[in-house]
């Protein structure tokens, strides 16, 4: 029998139509998804492109620009420069990356920036400084500064956009010297000096005094600068060559000054330059700096020249303009000591001793030079109280008791240097020995007897002298007791007398040192 079940399949039906529907549903979801995640993704990807070829952009614009261009952190420290900073600095942009942008601003320049602008760290909005490229090279640089912020508006970094104004500004001083000149000739005349365009010891003094009235509590230093190479240039080459060597060594000084300082000569191989807003500490840094600046060689005409320079520089401590300029003389000659002390009279060349005058007595001088047990082994107190007296006396940096051979000149004691022996040749006291009277030499660079010795040509920079002869008994002389300095200088009678008293008294003590069996063998020549 055939039996015959019925089932109603429409609820089954329904059940998998909708189910049908709803995968449908999430099919089509799914496909949305994806289709959203990769039109997120190629959404992306367009704004990288676009970030990256804005930033290429900006990039290619900074590095079209003739304008300096260099961002830091808030802390100072290099992000990146532009091709133009790139081509001043020396550096590649990756090569300063992370080091503090102030490796570029000299050290005595770092004291005016950052104080208390309104950018973070004390920032300037503007300001002008030099910039040291990787040469050595001096550019002086105006810059603006700018705060780089995020979408919050809080600071991310700074930018500084900068422009080369050391032509400009040499310009510009030249043209203010110009118009000041039409303006007032008499009034230039006073206070300028004719060769350089400079101010002189006039218009320096009236100078300093304006800074001193408006400094109040600030700094002021004051520098004075020697060129110890220059007068054997000038004699050597000429008064045009040495005039051309002047305005050179005065246009570097006008490159390598802030902007506020004025640089002045005082004549002959002498500069000056005062330094307002200067702390002590820096000053030093200043005066290195500027020794090495000038002391760069130069071209003229076909020749490579070369002048030494010597800077001493002092701070102001309530002094009135013209002891400040004093002082700062005073520390010229304390350098130029120092130099001297630092590196000592070197061993020279034998010369003609023919260029020396010999005693009419010349064996009973060496005899009686050969009969002192002189100079001891150790320092003599006495000796060297009297040579200590000397300087004192006669206000001069350096003085010995010096013992005259037959070839060489011995220094038994010294003040203010260490010297080695030199040649008889070369020796000042060479010539006090030939006499009974003291002799000096006020400026050696301009007596024929000396104009020519290593002495005053070399590192050592004598340019005067006074000597007394030392003799024992009734004996010729056997050295000097004297006294001579860096600068020329003539002594009073007051100090003349006061190194002859010091030598008569070191002349009575020395037979109390002893007898010539006592004394270095070879010491002396036989």
């Amino acid at each position: 029998m055939l039996l015959v079940v019925r089932v109603d399949l429409r609820p089954l039906v329904l059940i998998l139509i909708a189910l049908l529907a709803v995968g449908a549903l999430l099919w089509s979801r799914v496909r949305q998804r994806s289709r959203d995640r990769r039109d997120v993704g190629q959404t992306l990807e367009l704004v990288a492109e676009r970030s990256a070829e804005r930033e290429a952009f900006t990039q290619a614009i900074l590095d079209s620009t003739a304008v300096l261009v260099v961002a830091t952190t808030l802390q100072g420290r290099i992000i990146s420069l532009n091709r133009a900073a790139e081509a001043l600095s020396g550096y590649r942009s990756d090569e300063v990356a992370g080091r503090p942008v102030a490796m570029f601003v000299p050290d005595d320049e770092q004291a005016d920036r950052r104080t208390g602008g309104p950018l973070p760290g004390g920032l300037p909005a503007s300001e002008e400084h030099h910039w040291v490229s990787r040469d050595g090279q001096r550019y002086l640089i105006a810059w603006t500064n700018a705060v780089v912020r995020d979408a919050q508006g809080e600071p991310r970094s700074l930018v500084a956009t900068g422009i080369d104004i050391t032509d400009a500004r040499r310009a510009e001083r030249a043209a203010r010297s110009a118009a000041f000149r039409e303006h007032d000739r008499l009034a230039w005349d006073a206070t300028h000096d004719a060769l350089t365009d400079l101010h002189n010891r006039a218009g320096l003094l009236d100078r300093l005094d304006t800074m001193l009235g408006d400094a109040g509590a600030a700094p002021v230093a004051v520098l004075h600068l020697f060129l110890g190479g220059f007068r054997a240039i000038d004699e050597e080459y000429g008064h045009a060559v040495g005039d051309q060597v002047l305005r050179v060594v005065a246009k570097r000084l006008g490159d390598e000054v802030r902007g506020g300082d004025t640089v002045g000569r005082l004549g002959g191989d002498e500069f000056v330059v005062l330094c307002p807003n200067l702390p002590s500490g820096l000053a030093a840094t200043t005066a290195r700096r500027i020794e090495r600046a000038v002391s760069a060689p130069l071209a003229l005409d076909g020749r490579q020249l070369a002048s030494g320079a010597t800077a001493g520089v002092v701070p102001n401590l309530g002094d009135d303009a013209a002891t400040l300029l004093d002082r700062a003389e005073a520390a010229l000659f304390e350098a130029k000591r120092d130099r001297l002390r630092d590196a000592p009279l070197v061993p020279m060349p034998a010369l003609d001793r023919g260029a020396a005058p010999v005693h009419p007595r010349e064996a009973a001088r060496l005899s009686s030079l050969r009969s002192l047990a002189w100079p001891p082994a150790g320092t003599d107190p006495f000796v060297e109280t009297i040579v200590r007296l000397a300087a004192r006396a006669c206000g001069a940096p350096m003085a010995a008791v010096t013992l005259v051979d037959v070839d060489q000149q011995r220094f038994a004691a010294t003040v203010g240097f260490e010297a080695v022996d030199v040649p008889r040749s070369a020796a000042f006291c060479a010539h006090t020995i030939v006499g009974d009277q003291v002799l000096t030499v006020e400026d050696a660079t301009r007596d024929a007897r000396f104009a020519d010795s290593p002495l005053v040509t070399g590192g050592a920079h004598v340019r005067s002298y006074a000597g007394a002869p030392l003799s024992v008994g009734e004996a010729p002389p056997i050295g000097a007791l004297c006294v001579f300095d860096v600068g020329p200088r003539r002594l009073s009678a007051a100090q003349l007398t006061a190194l002859e008293h010091l030598r008569d008294a070191l002349a009575a003590y020395l037979p109390e040192l002893g007898a010539a069996g006592d004394r270095e063998p070879g010491r002396f020549s036989s």
